[in-house]
């Protein structure tokens, strides 16, 4: 077998066997008829509200993410935002969360701005996005009696965001002693591999810098608690909305943040693009637990995912085209930027 034909296995074959593995524990034993029936009699204003709520928090993801650029490259909010929505769409198009590194990729190439502080950015991101789901998480684990593994899990990842962020912190200070203790420990490389080093990680930890910033310390926690308490409320609002739901209250938010904490764990699964098959057995797995039943959750979550793939990938395509990147581009940049040689890849 070729490496490539390995490759292509690793990436799409074994995904796609797990994305339907987890579809079939989902709709096993469903009602087809029940499931149809509730389908289409959905509200046609629950389903707009469904398909606008993705495209405000991609609003407040790329607000959030122009904030932490700013240290490194003062952009134009317009390109912070097209780009945010190119690399969700491609987290729904292409394997392997491809997004993550498309999206530093391809904004370095159109800005001429630092690879490496670049990508620095999109850590800081998904550190931020760590500390908040902490939050989430001790909230839904105190309300909720989710199994042990999952509250060791959720703790174990939980308390390495949190070292993360204070390593960052000491790291990112201009002459840094945490940096140079950290350079002296590789003093045993080559002079110029060492050098090479140095100058990355300075790169890149000027990316990080945002966190010696006090206000933007403040605007960025607020922005990102905005974007999760925002997903539990369009979780919630379309479990009170969706037919023959039951009415719980405030329990639904409850419900709602249960299933984001479990669906944030099940989409690090190497599954398939869009999150198809995880996001519905990370419905049934959690609402059952609250008494919903089966053609309420896996419902509920179709118009969940729907919604979102169509409104983020459609935003992603329009924005890829109009700043003159193609399928070939984005191909590209998932595979670290291959095709981009730009001149500035080490900086």
């Amino acid at each position: 077998m070729s490496r490539n034909f390995l490759k292509t296995i690793a990436q799409v074959g074994l995904p796609a066997i797990l994305s339907l593995a987890l579809l079939w524990y989902a709709v096993r034993g469903l009602s087809a008829r029940e499931f149809w029936s509730a389908l289409q009699t959905i509200s046609p204003g629950l389903l707009v509200l469904m398909l606008v709520f993705p495209f405000f928090s991609m609003v407040l993801r790329a607000w959030r993410w122009y904030l932490l650029l700013a240290p490194v490259r003062a952009l134009p909010f317009r390109t912070v935002f097209a780009f945010t929505n190119i690399g969700f769409m491609a987290n729904n198009l292409l394997p392997a969360h491809a997004g993550e590194v498309v999206k530093p990729f391809l904004l370095a190439r159109k800005t001429e701005t630092s690879v490496v502080a670049t990508f620095a950015t999109v850590f800081l991101e998904r550190l931020w996005d760590m500390a908040v789901m902490i939050g989430v998480m001790l909230w839904v684990i105190l309300a909720v009696p989710l199994p042990t593994e999952l509250k060791w899990a959720g703790g174990v990842m939980g308390g390495a965001g949190i070292l993360l962020m204070i390593s960052m912190f000491f790291l990112s200070g201009e002459n840094s002693p945490v940096l140079r203790a950290l350079l002296r420990v590789f003093r045993f490389l080559p002079a110029n591999w060492h050098d090479r080093l140095g100058k990355m990680l300075e790169t890149f930890l000027a990316g990080v810098r945002s966190l010696r910033r006090g206000r933007a310390i403040l605007l960025t926690g607020l922005l990102t608690l905005m974007i999760w308490g925002g997903l539990v409320a369009n979780i919630a609002i379309l479990l009170d909305g969706f037919p023959g739901s039951p009415a719980r209250g405030g329990e639904t938010v409850v419900a709602a943040a249960a299933v984001l904490v479990v669906l944030v764990f099940a989409i690090a699964l190497p599954t398939s693009p869009g999150y198809f098959g995880v996001t519905q057995a990370a419905f049934w797995i959690v609402l059952q637990q609250f008494g919903y039943n089966q053609t309420v959750a896996v419902g509920c979550s179709i118009v969940f995912n729907l919604t979102q793939y169509l409104t983020i990938t459609g935003l992603g395509l329009f924005y890829l085209v109009k700043e003159g990147f193609g399928w070939r581009q984005l191909v590209g940049a998932s595979h670290a930027g291959e095709p981009l040689k730009t001149g500035n890849e080490g900086t």
